[in-house]
């Protein structure tokens, strides 16, 4: 999930979880806004990157 012109994304990654699928925690990427370009879209990694729980309680 991005924001238009947001400097940062916030994605969710599933995994396995017996018969179901789990949300292990929100990952959020620090990044310079995405640009449309000839190619497709072009982004730059801050390199900073937050790990939040998913009931929010907890981040590292």
């Amino acid at each position: 999930m991005e924001a238009p012109a947001a400097w940062f994304s916030i994605n969710a990654f599933f995994v396995p979880d017996g018969a179901g699928r789990r949300l292990p925690n929100w990952y959020v990427y620090f990044e310079h806004p995405t640009r449309r370009t000839e190619a497709g879209f072009d982004t730059f990694d801050l390199t900073v990157d937050l790990l939040i729980h998913p009931d929010l309680t907890d981040w590292e």
